[in-house]
């Protein structure tokens, strides 16, 4: 993970429960099962797991897809919403 990132990711147990958005897993596979049960249990919004092994961190066969952990907005002004004229949009 590029160093920028780290400060923004939270070792287990920092977070309260259900304060995270997606979960970065470094583990084995029966690990991932228990936690994909928790996550699952969780009241609101879904969140992604994204799994790796420490054998394959370590010699660079995987990796987390850091492109999904970005959320992107978009913002649209709807001229028409003034009458169609673009000037009004300012005041």
């Amino acid at each position: 993970m590029p160093a920028c990132l780290r400060p923004l990711v939270r070792p287990e147990g920092e977070a309260p429960p259900g304060a995270f958005e997606a979960v970065l897993f470094e583990g084995e596979r029966e690990a991932l099962r228990i936690l994909l049960g928790e996550i699952a249990a969780l009241d609101g919004p879904i969140r992604p797991v994204f799994a790796a092994t420490p054998d394959g961190l370590a010699a660079g066969r995987e990796d987390y897809p850091l492109d999904l952990l970005l959320a992107e907005r978009s913002v649209s002004t709807n001229a028409a919403a003034a009458g169609g004229n673009a000037s009004l949009m300012s005041l």
